[in-house]
């Protein structure tokens, strides 16, 4: 088996995904990074070599908000590569309206929180063979808020209200997965990186994204400091287990009430990627 380290970064074509992915290449390490666009992931993997000097980078094209391809990506990666190190999920939308993708999915659930899920527990043997090992996510409920199941039963409403549950869902699905993964020697955490200018309000009508800029523009990190965070708790952090992070580098306190709903939110994530997920592979 490869000594080289590896890792998975998905988003890794632009924002806060391409910085932890040139982090992680000026490591050592091999990365493979995915994205939705070809022309962007040629574009990403050429300058990442050339500014980190590390060849060992490859793109997989994707999108992560149908399940069908997160299944795709898990077989392609396991096709090409010995190891799995590092699985970072960075990749995410923010859909303004309300609308199902065509495999019926609320659009926030899907390309913010449920692919995440599905492609954990697709390569999860590889991280426990090549423990310790890593999943770091990034999300943005700060541990607190109330998951409303219903949305992922019957979805009725999309925009930030959606959005928002999709990222308490990372957070909590964090939390529940580390209580499985206990002793197992794969780590997992989450964090809430801030306000940081990338893309991610692309939807945004015009007007929005003025005030957005407004609110939160001084406040705003470019993506390399937003990906400061990610890159600590994915290869230096001690002791991350089962946590929340916020910047810079402190841990969410996790209200009681937003932790309950853990064991509902698994099953109902497993019910919703049954039918991508063999029988033999779940856990």
């Amino acid at each position: 088996m490869s000594k080289q380290k590896v890792a998975l970064v998905t988003g890794g074509t632009g924002g806060i995904g391409k910085e932890v992915a040139r982090g992680l290449l000026k490591r050592g390490m091999g990365v493979v990074i995915v994205g939705r666009t070809v022309e962007k992931g040629e574009r990403a993997v050429n300058e990442l070599n050339q500014s980190t000097g590390n060849s060992a980078i490859r793109f997989i094209a994707a999108n992560l908000s149908l399940m069908q391809e997160v299944r795709r990506i898990a077989a392609d990666f396991r096709a090409n590569h010995p190891r799995l190190d590092i699985l970072v999920h960075s990749a995410g939308g923010m859909h303004m309206k309300f609308e199902k993708t065509a495999e019926g999915i609320e659009s926030n659930i899907a390309s913010s929180y449920l692919h995440r899920f599905l492609l954990t527990e697709l390569l999860l043997d590889m991280l426990r063979e090549n423990a310790p090992s890593r999943v770091i996510t990034i999300a943005g409920s700060r541990g607190k808020g109330k998951l409303d199941l219903a949305l992922f039963r019957n979805p009725t409403y999309g925009g930030l209200r959606a959005h928002g549950q999709a990222q308490a869902a990372n957070d909590q699905w964090t939390l529940e997965l580390a209580r499985r993964l206990a002793g197992s020697g794969v780590e997992v955490a989450a964090l809430n990186p801030g306000a940081v200018d990338t893309d991610i309000r692309r939807e945004f009508p015009g007007w929005m994204k003025a005030i957005m800029k407004m609110i939160v523009g001084r406040q705003s990190q470019t993506p390399a400091e937003g990906a400061a965070l990610p890159l600590w708790l994915a290869t230096e952090a001690e002791d991350i287990h089962g946590k929340l992070f916020k910047t810079p580098r402190s841990q969410l306190e996790v209200s009681p009430d937003f932790d309950r709903a853990g064991a509902q939110l698994w099953e109902e994530s497993q019910r919703l990627t049954q039918d991508y997920l063999p029988q033999n592979e779940r856990f």
